[in-house]
């Protein structure tokens, strides 16, 4: 009896260090990504010819990029191009190569300045925080 009741306080011991080293929540995140959300080869193409233009500015590293695909056979491929949650650019492609690599140089260009624009933002609220 006395070992049974040794067995059920180890237990309870051990139960109580488990719940205290599990219980905090631990939160895996990525960053610096380029999310394909691409449905089809159009955008598959376009996906493809974005990420062998990009390179992140420095100081962006930690922001994702995602390009999604909307199809409609009435207006052709929609491409959409969001840093985090933010639309940066917008697109409808045609099926042809030249307007793929075309557009998707767009892409990269409107992209750029969108986190050119983020960086002296931060600047500027950095700034701003000093003098507080």
């Amino acid at each position: 009896m006395k070992n049974w009741i040794l067995i059920l306080m180890s237990f309870f011991i051990l139960g109580i260090f488990l719940k205290g080293a599990f219980s905090q929540e631990r939160e895996l995140t990525f960053s610096g990504l380029i999310l394909d959300k691409t449905k089809t080869k159009i955008g598959r193409d376009f996906y493809e010819v974005f990420v062998n233009l990009w390179e992140y500015p420095p100081g962006t590293e930690n922001l994702n990029i995602s390009i999604d695909e909307h199809t409609d056979p009435r207006f052709g491929t929609q491409i959409f191009v969001y840093v985090e949650d933010t639309l940066v650019y917008y697109t409808i492609l045609k099926p042809r190569l030249e307007d793929i690599d075309a557009k998707a140089e767009e892409a990269v260009q409107m992209v750029f300045n969108y986190f050119m624009n983020y960086l002296q933002y931060q600047k500027y609220l950095e700034e701003e925080h000093k003098f507080m």
